[in-house]
């Protein structure tokens, strides 16, 4: 294994291997955001919301819901109609799974850990607000080392520490590993560590 590589930001647009980080991916992100924030009125309702606590001891605990209870249907369309074009011109890819919305508050994380995916793509899409002073969370990912990425033969691999920021859209092979490390205070799910997720294959 190659010495851990520590980076506190990256650039506009980032292609590592199998590895790509845009920057302002959305255009309609804000708008995301403020869906989220209608659909989400913990304050309001006694706490009722549509998430519901996935939790694998020692592995990952998190918030989650599908992003179809969350957002209204165009909205979802066309986000995944976003990802596809993108994931065409990019990977070559023609599938784009609908995202899952995963909020992590106070207490949940992920450890490093490998998706139960074979194939294709994983990718998230950030809607954390990084206000004031608060610190940006990160993702951990153990980057293999590969000629290609059908090459099954590993001669080493890169730890590389990337910020969730809004709007970020952060897209690796699924063959990697990979971890949630949010700098969280808070139990209310809007102040939480929020990621749309999903596959391209």
């Amino acid at each position: 294994m190659k010495a851990e590589k520590l980076q506190s930001d990256l650039p506009v647009t980032t292609a590592v291997g199998s590895l790509r980080v845009e920057d302002s991916f959305y255009a309609e992100a804000n708008l995301l955001r403020s869906q989220l924030e209608d659909a989400l009125p913990a304050r309001d309702h006694a706490g009722i919301t549509p998430l519901t606590y996935i939790f694998s001891e020692n592995r990952f605990q998190y918030l989650s819901a599908s992003m179809d209870s969350v957002f209204p249907a165009e909205c979802t369309r066309q986000l995944v109609e976003t990802l596809a074009d993108w994931a065409d011109r990019e990977l070559s890819t023609s599938h784009v799974s609908t995202p899952q919305v995963r909020v992590y508050v106070r207490g949940c994380r992920r450890s490093v850990l490998q998706d139960a995916v074979m194939l294709g793509w994983h990718y998230m899409l950030c809607l954390t607000r990084n206000e004031g002073s608060r610190k940006r969370d990160q993702v951990r990912m153990m980057i293999l080392n590969r000629p290609d990425r059908h090459n099954r033969l590993i001669g080493a691999c890169d730890l590389l520490h990337a910020e969730l920021t809004f709007n970020r859209l952060i897209v690796h092979d699924t063959q990697h590993a990979y971890g949630i490390e949010p700098e969280l205070s808070s139990m209310d799910p809007l102040l939480g560590t929020i990621i749309l997720d999903g596959y391209l294959w």
